[in-house]
């Protein structure tokens, strides 16, 4: 990383974030490859991770960020209670929900004075770092609250993009999520439970014994549950973690004998 944050005045502020690194892992939009970059080149370079600016207070409490930016899938919120990205990404980062985007995004608070309840909104492309190859939109969304002196903290997440008109050819084809995230923090011990489920509509062609063919929604589930604290403070602390994940729950088998 090389970034540089910068207070241009007491109502704007801008953020740039280079970054050079892998993409290695096969999930999601990852290059099956593996190549180790994410330059279609495969070769290791730097790219533009965050390039926004940041008008403050467009009404009170509220900031307006225009610009590639961290979406409200995880980055703002679960991904630093959880704080140990370093060992392992958070559920949804690790199946590739975007956490960057070039877009406009709303992030703000309901009770600026306590800051115990707010939300995030974004519209970008859904492309992350590249260019936009369709005319659909990514839809982002959070709210969230903090309960017991901001010690308990719970958010409900959706996101929401079409990929294709209904046609004569095809019927209409979308994706969609939605997560829940719940954690509790104290000085001596933290607690946090994720899970999302994760739609394709009409992602799928399913084939049966006889030839005839029905298109199918795809649906993945997953769960993480986690448990972290300090063992000596400021130096050395502890985590236990289990994630379960389903990548084909609606998938029928019995019915059908191919799936594409």
């Amino acid at each position: 990383y090389l970034g540089y944050d910068y207070d241009i005045t007491k109502k704007f502020s801008a953020e740039v974030l280079l970054a050079a690194e892998d993409n290695a892992a096969n999930f999601g939009n990852a290059p099956a490859s593996g190549s180790g970059d994410q330059l279609v080149d495969g070769k290791y370079s730097f790219y533009i991770k965050l390039l926004d600016l940041r008008i403050k207070n467009i009404w009170k409490g509220t900031d307006l960020v225009i610009g590639q930016q961290a979406t409200p899938a995880f980055p703002l919120l679960s991904e630093k209670v959880w704080a140990y990205r370093s060992i392992e990404r958070t559920v949804a980062d690790i199946r590739r929900t975007p956490s960057y985007d070039l877009g406009a995004g709303l992030q703000g608070v309901f009770d600026p004075a306590t800051k115990n309840y707010g939300y995030n909104v974004l519209i970008a492309n859904g492309t992350s770092a590249k260019p936009e190859n369709d005319q659909f939109k990514w839809f982002y969304g959070d709210i969230w609250a903090k309960f017991l002196n901001q010690k308990l903290m719970i958010d409900l997440y959706a996101d929401y993009e079409k990929l294709g008109f209904n046609t004569a050819a095809a019927p209409e084809y979308s994706r969609s999520m939605i997560k829940g995230y719940i954690a509790y923090t104290t000085p001596k011990l933290t607690v946090g439970v994720e899970a999302f489920t994760n739609l394709l509509k009409n992602g799928a062609t399913a084939t049966d014994a006889g030839g005839n063919k029905t298109v199918v929604d795809q649906r993945a589930n997953a769960i993480s549950l986690y448990a972290r604290g300090p063992i000596v403070k400021d130096k050395v602390g502890f985590f236990v973690r289990y994630d379960n994940y389903n990548p084909d729950t609606k998938y029928d088998n019995v019915a059908y004998v191919t799936y594409a």
